[in-house]
């Protein structure tokens, strides 16, 4: 049970901000996130892991010379913030949003910026090529 005052209860925040679309749980939040010139992340977690495995135009707001990732994790990080995928305060990402030449053909058609996200994912995102042969791995 959630108290309808509560700011972290959906149909709370749905009351507050009317004029906001909220996803529905039940779809498959990637096809849904497919639909946008870019998406922004406010923490590195699994949404924007799959995102850049899906090749879904994203960015993301962290600081990584105050995170507590090791250097290895620092410097890929560092390579995509080279290429404005990171940025390390809301200004930095306001003014590139604002400012932008970040649409497909920048996303798609950079090849060094394509390099670079398939690294990261190589070594942060693990997409199974078939969910059979990771269990069939798991059980042997």
């Amino acid at each position: 049970y959630e108290a309808l005052d509560n700011p972290y209860n959906l149909d709370f925040l749905k009351n507050k901000f009317e004029d906001l679309n909220f996803l529905d749980n039940k779809k498959n939040i990637l096809k849904i996130l497919k639909n946008y010139k870019c998406i922004i992340h406010t923490y590195l977690g699994t949404t924007f892991l799959e995102c850049l495995s899906a090749n879904i135009p994203s960015v993301l707001l962290i600081d990584i010379d105050r995170s507590l990732f090791n250097s290895k994790t620092k410097k890929m990080l560092k390579k995509l913030e080279n290429f404005k995928i990171i940025h390390k305060n809301s200004n930095q990402l306001i003014k590139f949003i604002l400012n932008s030449k970040f649409n497909d053909n920048y996303w798609c058609n950079n090849k060094e910026l394509q390099k670079n996200i398939k690294n990261f994912c190589k070594e942060f995102v693990n997409v199974p090529n078939s969910l059979s042969e990771e269990v069939v791995k798991k059980l042997i």
